[in-house]
């Protein structure tokens, strides 16, 4: 399966790094002006923008954003454009077990699940990619990772989400009835996609 990280290696090697900047945030963008301030106090100058900042946060930051004759919006009107834009939370659970995956998991890599019986949207035997994902004593191990939206229109309650992902990997043969589960890891990303 190789390295997911391995795509974005060979993408970053295509930028020059002296364009690349780190451990500093853009915290404004002076549309007009075509300049990106930093929260170290430096400025930038860019012909465009490629930003992978959270849509409602860019759009926070943009000032003098430049807008054909016809149109004008104020600053509050941009503001509340600003409030409109959606997002959905992604609760990312790992599930670390003994023993090896079973035979129908041991060439999968990922599973989409648009059923919604189950919590989850997505389904990584994060094992099959590295063997780095789980210990390398003590075992064999392996190990499921699962995607999980929340919206306003999927609400969930964040204190189940591990257990009803167990309930519904179980229930979606993923993980064995029998399985002796040894970690389980909940990360929490509040603005995973765009609605």
């Amino acid at each position: 399966f190789g390295e997911t990280g391995a795509i974005w290696k060979a993408v970053g090697s295509r930028i020059d790094p002296s364009r690349c900047r780190y451990g500093t945030q853009m915290v404004e963008v002076d549309a007009e002006a075509k300049k990106a301030k930093f929260s170290d106090g430096t400025e930038e100058s860019y012909d465009f923008l490629i930003s992978t900042v959270s849509l409602d946060l860019f759009l926070g930051m943009c000032r003098n954003i430049p807008l054909p004759s016809n149109l004008s919006y104020s600053q509050e009107e941009q503001e509340n454009v600003r409030k409109g834009v959606r997002f959905a939370t992604t609760h990312v659970i790992g599930i670390g077990m003994k023993g090896q995956p079973p035979p129908h998991l041991k060439t999968k890599a990922w599973m989409y699940f648009p059923e919604d019986d189950v919590p989850f949207y997505r389904s990584t035997v994060l094992s099959n990619y590295s063997s780095d994902m789980v210990p390398s004593s003590g075992g064999p191990f392996w190990s499921l990772m699962f995607e999980v939206s929340q919206s306003e229109d999927k609400p969930l309650d964040a204190s189940r989400v591990v257990e009803d992902v167990i309930e519904g990997a179980k229930s979606a043969e993923l993980i064995p009835q029998n399985a002796e589960i040894v970690s389980r890891h909940h990360m929490t990303f509040e603005r995973g996609y765009p609605v």
